[in-house]
């Protein structure tokens, strides 16, 4: 073989192959966490791992952790946080997946865990379907009983918001139908702030615990508006309300509103601020009108139809400028 070539040939494997040792070394070097364990401790989910990375890529390296609801499509996102943490705390719900996602420099991710918070206890005894509404003043709060859960189980909720706990007082429990119902009144908490109900059986040691994520602001029920006053000219029938009456000051423009007449007819969404105007000539002489309320998406309210207010009698024939009044329905 001529010398000159075979030089040329050690040369290349000689270059070559430290190129693709380090190549195949990078990637195995990946941080991939070991003994990733998810744990309920003092009403919060306590999330722990061992990195398992070098020092250079821990600092860089970061756990994306996303939550989904066993109804829902997509997962949302929770929290960030650097591998080298070596744990995080989270708010405390259950019976959802976590997902953890792990990306170098917020890029690729080659790691992904999905995790399904169960609590300890008899499957099947944690209470369900539990929702909570807002009613001006109080709060309250339904469920479904676990389907394992013993007949004489009795749930205890507590509504808990940053370090603070209410614990439910007012109780309704429905044992043929295996439904609760409890109601805080006077209620006093941030409208805007994340909270969580948590259910608690009567044995604690058997009987798994609930937890639920809510936004207060998007779960009132809304009572129907106030002040209503009707007003008829010759031509036009005016109408005047004011907003209803809600947990917190809500701004004027965060309502819509709806009117419908004696014959079901509903009257398109009303975005107007407390003054709408209709044609006399649509009115019959008795015509029952009722209107309610519901908030905009834009303000995070709650975009369900409130209740609706009482009747009222217009009673036009032959008489104009009169007026008609409501106060509205108390909660």
């Amino acid at each position: 073989m001529d010398v000159k070539y075979a030089t040329s040939v050690i040369w290349m494997i000689i270059v070559q192959l430290p190129l693709h040792l380090s190549f195949v070394h990078k990637k195995d070097l990946l941080p991939h966490p070991a003994n990733l364990t998810l744990q309920i401790l003092n009403r919060s989910l306590q999330l722990s791992w061992d990195c398992n990375a070098l020092k250079e890529l821990s600092n860089i390296t970061e756990f994306w952790i996303s939550v989904k609801a066993p109804h829902e499509k997509n997962f949302t996102p929770l929290q960030e946080v650097k591998c080298s943490a070596g744990e995080t705390k989270l708010e405390l719900q259950t019976h959802v997946t976590l997902k953890v996602d792990i990306q170098i420099n917020e890029k690729t991710t080659h790691f992904t865990r999905e995790i399904v918070v169960i609590p300890e206890g008899m499957e099947e005894t944690a209470a369900s379907n539990a929702t909570c509404e807002l009613y001006v003043t109080s709060m309250r709060c339904y469920w479904n009983f676990g389907k394992n859960a013993p007949d004489d189980t009795n749930y205890t909720l507590l509504l808990i918001q940053n370090n603070s706990e209410l614990q439910c007082q007012h109780y309704e429990n429905d044992q043929q139908r295996r439904t609760g119902k409890c109601e805080i009144p006077d209620l006093k908490i941030n409208e805007a702030e994340m909270s969580t109900i948590l259910l608690e059986g009567n044995n604690k040691k058997d009987i798994q615990i609930y937890a639920k994520r809510f936004e207060p602001l998007s779960k009132e029920v809304f009572q129907p508006p106030t002040n209503i006053s009707l007003i008829f000219t010759k031509n036009e029938v005016e109408f005047y309300w004011s907003q209803p009456k809600t947990f917190y000051t809500a701004a004027n423009h965060c309502f819509k509103y709806q009117m419908q007449d004696s014959r079901g007819n509903i009257e398109p969404d009303i975005d107007a601020k407390y003054t709408y105007k209709k044609d006399i000539s649509s009115f019959q002489e008795e015509c029952p009108l009722r209107m309610r309320a519901r908030g905009k998406d834009t303000c995070y309210m709650d975009t369900n139809w409130g209740e609706w207010s009482e009747e009222l009698k217009c009673g036009v024939a032959n008489y104009y400028f009169q007026q008609f009044h409501t106060q509205g329905n108390t909660p």
